[in-house]
């Protein structure tokens, strides 16, 4: 399987999900699809790691789908 694959298998699952937006997830979205906690997203954010985000004023925050792919590719440990 090489890269455009796995991208578009995880596109694919993004798109699955029954979310309140097609283009983005929100906090528990996202913590719910990479199968940890919302405080565990919230600290990345906090150590700038994880998917890039944006901000919406002071509370609301939106992970484009494409950027959740992107980081998890980008994360991606090769072995042997």
């Amino acid at each position: 399987m090489n890269i455009e694959e796995i991208k578009n298998n995880i596109m694919e699952d993004l798109n699955a999900m029954k979310t309140e937006n097609n283009s983005w997830l929100n906090t528990k979205e996202l913590a719910k699809f990479l199968k940890i906690s919302v405080p565990q997203l919230e600290n990345w954010r906090l150590e700038s790691f994880g998917p890039s985000y944006l901000r919406l004023g002071r509370r609301k925050i939106l992970y484009p789908k494409s950027a959740i792919a992107d980081f998890i590719l980008s994360n991606q440990i090769k072995t042997l």
